[in-house]
């Protein structure tokens, strides 16, 4: 196991009631505007399931993921349904998304991971279906203390990646405040579109 899923697996209780109630109506809103009433979701690196319990409290189909199997658990009990215990890296669909959400996840990934992640969003979504992803901007590429991987993004690298799959089209890139008032670190969002088949 490596060491970033190690410490959700340690922390699985922890990490859930810290991050259960964090207000995301905001980016939620941003993402559902790209998004059909009814449309398909799949919440990747779920987490606690807040948001998967959002959409489906405002009536999506609704798939989730999360590498901790004791956080799929807690999800399990909480809100009732049963994601599947994988990493984003082994994810291997056999449907297609009109949406996929992936708050805090991706940022996980390594460079190559990340951008093999990109690219098979042509396989994962169906057309005009879109990703929100989350990532952090201003912090070191690595292993930090507690041991979870992170990597760093900018506005050019992501952009980059993006410009490199001409079935996808960047539609927005924001900044926020985090959730817990740290301030040594920006959250930068995305939306990205397969535009075409």
């Amino acid at each position: 196991m490596d060491s970033t899923r190690m410490f959700y697996e340690s922390n699985a209780e922890e990490y859930f009631n810290k991050t259960y109630n964090a207000n995301m109506l905001y980016e939620y809103d941003r993402f559902l505007n790209y998004v059909a009433p009814t449309g398909h979701v799949m919440d990747l690196g779920c987490g606690s399931g807040r948001d998967s319990l959002f959409f489906l409290q405002h009536n999506y189909i609704v798939d989730a993921l999360d590498s901790s199997k004791k956080l799929c658990e807690l999800v399990n009990k909480k809100i009732g349904i049963k994601p599947l215990n994988c990493r984003i890296q082994d994810w291997k669909p056999n449907i297609r998304y009109d949406g996929i959400w992936a708050c805090a996840s991706l940022l996980h990934l390594k460079s190559d991971e990340f951008e093999t992640f990109i690219r098979n969003l042509q396989i994962y979504l169906n057309i005009h279906g879109v990703l929100f992803a989350s990532v952090k901007n201003g912090i070191p590429t690595g292993v930090c203390d507690d041991g979870r991987y992170y990597q760093n993004y900018t506005e050019a690298s992501i952009k980059n990646i993006i410009d490199k799959n001409p079935a996808l089209s960047l539609k927005e890139l924001w900044y926020s405040q985090d959730s817990f008032d740290r301030d040594d670190f920006r959250w930068m969002n995305f939306i990205v579109m397969k535009v075409y088949p």
